[in-house]
């Protein structure tokens, strides 16, 4: 966000998880003091439709709405030391015009819950 923000990249974070307490999870992210907002995503309607899994599953979006980029952040399974920075290199690309380097790749982390799930 720090990054990419300040050159015309909009950020949305949208919580798709239904057996978690909407008061719960408003609370955290609020904590969370998160630069952006948060969606409360109630019955995983955005994450259906755009093919979500995981969490945290990234979506980029061009300015038609067409998805660009589908995967996770990085490659760490644990949040440390990755050797591969998916995120931060398709938004490099774009930034400059470029195609980006990656268009999807493996998503890492919890399944988002569903109703039923």
């Amino acid at each position: 966000y720090q990054d990419f923000h300040k050159k015309g990249f909009e950020f949305v974070a949208v919580h798709s998880n239904q057996n978690e307490e909407v008061a719960a999870s408003k609370a955290k992210f609020k904590e969370s003091n998160l630069p952006f907002p948060v969606l409360q995503d109630e019955g995983a309607k955005i994450a259906d439709s755009l093919g979500a899994l995981k969490t945290p599953h990234i979506f980029i979006l061009d300015k038609k709405g067409e998805v660009v980029f589908s995967g996770g952040v990085d490659d760490s399974r644990d949040g440390g030391n990755p050797k591969h920075h998916f995120l931060h290199d398709v938004l490099s690309d774009l930034s400059e015009g470029k195609k980006p380097r990656h268009s999807a790749v493996k998503t890492l982390g919890c399944y988002i819950m569903r109703s039923g799930s």
